[in-house]
């Protein structure tokens, strides 16, 4: 089921992408109990997790593998981070549960001053039985409480000064180390 979700978080690309980067602390933001296990990261754009979502009985939990790459506008006033499901990783050692496909879906953050205008477009097969109600309940809620808490998460400012100036560092980098649009 495609779901959109936008919402305008005072701050930077670089504290959101911070964020986001954090693996160890999704679990305080990330709705559904989710895990997250980074699998790998080839550069500073593109990275394979695990990610397994916590489901109320008596649906069965779900996982997925998700190779995401980042892309930076010209003008690094905008990052799009494209992901998607890839069918496997030599070091997926997690329990595979009901695999979830994930679609090409982007979450794209534009700076504006004094905020960043992010819009999410996720395209997710839950994969096996699961009721309606649920996938309708994760397709509404969950994405829009997820970027809200996003938002909150970016406000309590976790991040030292040197770590968001490192980010701006590498979003400043981009495509300068033969780095290309997303594949």
């Amino acid at each position: 089921m495609p779901v959109k979700a936008t919402m305008s978080i005072p701050g930077t690309i670089e504290e959101i992408s911070l964020v986001l980067e954090d693996i160890p602390r999704r679990q305080q933001w990330v709705g559904n109990r989710i895990e997250s296990v980074l699998l790998e990261r080839t550069s500073d754009y593109v990275q394979t997790e695990y990610l397994r979502v916590d489901l109320p009985w008596p649906v069965r939990d779900r996982s997925a593998l998700i190779q995401a790459h980042v892309e930076v506008s010209e003008d690094r006033r905008t990052a799009t981070i494209h992901a998607r499901s890839i069918a496997s990783h030599p070091a997926d050692k997690l329990p595979a549960l009901v695999r979830a496909e994930v679609s090409p879906s982007t979450l794209q953050m534009t700076q504006v001053p004094g905020r960043v205008d992010a819009v999410a477009l996720v395209f997710i097969d839950p994969g096996g039985w699961i009721p309606k109600w649920l996938v309708q309940h994760f397709a509404t809620g969950v994405a829009r409480s997820t970027l809200k808490d996003l938002r909150r998460q970016v406000s309590r400012h976790l991040y030292s000064p040197s770590q968001v100036r490192a980010m701006r560092e590498r979003i400043e980098a981009y495509g300068r180390r033969g780095e290309t649009r997303a594949r």
